[in-house]
């Protein structure tokens, strides 16, 4: 996903993680090397906003705060970046 912010950031594209067990640490940042920046979900708001239920999970979220996509499971790359290149053209 670091790539992806570089990639598609100057065209629009925001990454923010969201991470929702209340004991998000600077070492799990690092461990990860995380460039993009990761909100600390401990009551889930966010999860439950946007229906997440299962961790993995990711979202794709438009600009206008508006749910594209929603998936369970490790992101599949090839099909993310595709949904993100739309998005991007239709803004």
């Amino acid at each position: 996903m670091n790539e992806w912010q570089q990639t598609y950031g100057q065209q629009g594209l925001t990454i923010i993680g969201i991470h929702g067990y209340g004991d998000l640490s600077p070492g799990y940042i690092d461990e990860f090397g995380i460039t993009y920046p990761i909100a600390d979900d401990q009551d889930r708001d966010i999860w439950e906003a946007y229906g997440m239920q299962f961790h993995p999970s990711w979202a794709l979220i438009d600009a206008d705060g508006s749910l594209v996509q929603r998936q369970v499971g490790q992101v599949v790359t090839d099909d993310v970046i595709a949904l993100i290149e739309s998005e991007l053209t239709t803004q």
